[in-house]
C-alpha cells in the first residue's frame, strides 16, 4: 500500500531555498551594521591631499539614510560613497540641492560635498521621503 507520490519533495526544496535567502539577508544586515558610523579615513598618500581625505559610506533605503548623522572637519570637503540599497530610486542632496542624481536600486555614486562651516542637513528629494524621515545630519567639528 505504499503509493509513490511524485512531487512531495518540492516543499523541502522550497524550504531550503527560503532558509538560504533568510540567512543571506541576516548576514548582510549584520555586516552592514558592523560599520556603525560609516566613516573611514584615507591616508594622505592614497588620496593625494596633504592632510588626508575624510570619507563616509552612506546607505539609502526606504525612508532612511544610514548613518543618520556624520561629523565632519570644519572647512573640509568630504567624499561620500552613496549606495541605494532600497527597492525604489532615491537621491542624496545637501540642503536638497547639491548631491547625487536619482539612484536606481543597487546603484552607487561617489561625490564630494562641502566644505562645511556649520551644521547642515542632507535628504532625499523624492516627494514625501524627507517628510518620512529620510534625512541625515551633518555636524561640523569646531563649527557653529
Amino acid at each position: 500500500m505504499n503509493e509513490g507520490r511524485n512531487g512531495d519533495g518540492w516543499w523541502v526544496v522550497t524550504f531550503v531555498i527560503g532558509m538560504v535567502a533568510l540567512i543571506t539577508g541576516i548576514v548582510g544586515v549584520v555586516m552592514a551594521a558592523d560599520d556603525s558610523d560609516g566613516s573611514r579615513s584615507v591616508a594622505a598618500g592614497e588620496s593625494g591631499a596633504a592632510g588626508g581625505t575624510t570619507e563616509f559610506d552612506i546607505t539609502l533605503a526606504e525612508m532612511s539614510i544610514s548613518p543618520s548623522m556624520i561629523e565632519v572637519p570644519a572647512g573640509e570637503a568630504i567624499t561620500v560613497h552613496v549606495t541605494n540599497a532600497g527597492a525604489i530610486p532615491h537621491d542624496f542632496k545637501v540642503m536638497g540641492t547639491t548631491g547625487t542624481e536619482l539612484l536606481d536600486p543597487g546603484e552607487e555614486a561617489d561625490i564630494v560635498i562641502g566644505p562645511f562651516t556649520s551644521d547642515t542637513d542632507v535628504w532625499c528629494t523624492v516627494p514625501g521621503h524627507k517628510e518620512a524621515g529620510m534625512m541625515m545630519a551633518v555636524k561640523v567639528a569646531g563649527g557653529k
